[in-house]
């Protein structure tokens, strides 16, 4: 996985964020990360 410390995640649809990355979305958050959605 990158490195980055940040993450933006911009889905056009309220729930596609959660559909298409919602795993990646908590594990990097889990590892530590910022996560905007």
């Amino acid at each position: 996985m990158s490195s980055a410390r940040r993450i933006l995640v911009v889905a056009p649809h309220a729930d596609d964020e959660t559909l298409g990355v919602g795993g990646t979305i908590a594990r990097r958050a889990a590892e530590g990360c910022e996560v905007h959605v």
